[in-house]
């Protein structure tokens, strides 16, 4: 039986001056803002549909990291094993590589802060990865196996002011067959015309976005209200399909975010080709001791 134990985050770090550290070990990838938010420090209980979509994970690797400006430019650059957390054997032989850029031009937006306040914030950023992985999938009569290029890509967006914050992020992701003069393609033999047509039509493109608003409430700043919008659309293949949800969020904060009460509901319609959409429901309340 597999062991029940696992291993979140884990690493050793070293300062090399000038704003630089390097960190080696299993940590969160950073291609999603919203995923690098601690669940201790979200808004709401559920994540949006673009941080569970995005092949956001925790990976075992290398990161070097600086911070500048008095912390208001925040640069990462990261090569990770790309098969996932506690996972140290390689198993598509290659690397996913990610270089994470934020800007704090204020110097006053913290995501991982209770607290909202009055004065005017705004932080921007954005991310890109790039990887290659091995996959065995069927199409029409061939099973086949290739390594995919992936390529994914976010932009973030936050603004507080007078008690209101608002957070916005967009994803993209490809996967493409490998080139048609790559050597690998040979190797793994796919140089007759039909199996150029069958790893075409592996291409695949993902994308997603989503939106919210939170609100403190001046008479009564333990109690937050938010509100989200998100969409997310997993094939352009088939456009029929996608996912798109309304979040509603209450929060009590009795001590910021170490001990707090939040309600949410959500409504989720999910598309499905060939098929009428179908509608869920779900409202989930929890309390929340963190130190």
């Amino acid at each position: 039986e597999p062991n029940p134990v696992r291993l979140l985050s884990g690493w050793i770090q070293r300062d090399l001056g000038m704003g630089l550290k390097f960190r080696m070990g299993q940590f969160k990838r950073m291609i999603s803002q919203d995923y690098l938010v601690s669940s201790a420090d979200l808004r709401f209980i559920e994540r949006s549909l673009v941080s569970e979509e995005s092949g956001s994970k925790r990976d075992v690797g290398a990161m070097l990291r600086g911070t500048w400006w008095r912390k208001q430019v925040n640069l990462a650059l990261v090569a990770l094993n790309g098969s996932g957390p506690n996972t140290l054997r390689n198993d598509n032989d290659n690397l996913r590589l990610e270089a994470r850029l934020d800007v704090d031009p204020l110097g006053r937006m913290k995501l991982e802060k209770a607290k909202i306040g009055q004065k005017f914030r705004v932080r921007l950023g954005g991310a890109i990865a790039r990887w290659r992985e091995n996959k065995r999938r069927k199409t029409g009569g061939y099973l086949l196996t290739a390594y995919d290029q992936g390529t994914a890509a976010s932009g973030h967006l936050a603004l507080a002011w007078q008690g209101v914050e608002l957070r916005a992020e967009g994803f993209s992701r490809w996967s493409s067959p490998i080139d048609a003069d790559d050597p690998t393609r040979l190797d793994l033999g796919f140089s007759d015309a039909a199996h150029t047509e069958a790893l075409d039509a592996l291409e695949r493109r993902r994308r997603g976005w989503y939106g919210q608003l939170a609100w403190c409430l001046p008479w009564m700043p333990q109690l937050e209200l938010a509100a989200r919008a998100q969409q997310w659309w997993p094939d352009h293949n088939k456009p029929q399909e996608g996912s798109e949800a309304i979040d509603l969020g209450v929060t009590w904060r009795a001590k910021g975010d170490q001990v707090k009460w939040q309600t949410g509901w959500m409504a989720l319609r999910q598309h499905r080709q060939d098929s009428d959409p179908m509608d869920a429901w779900l409202l989930v309340t929890q309390l929340q001791l963190a130190y």
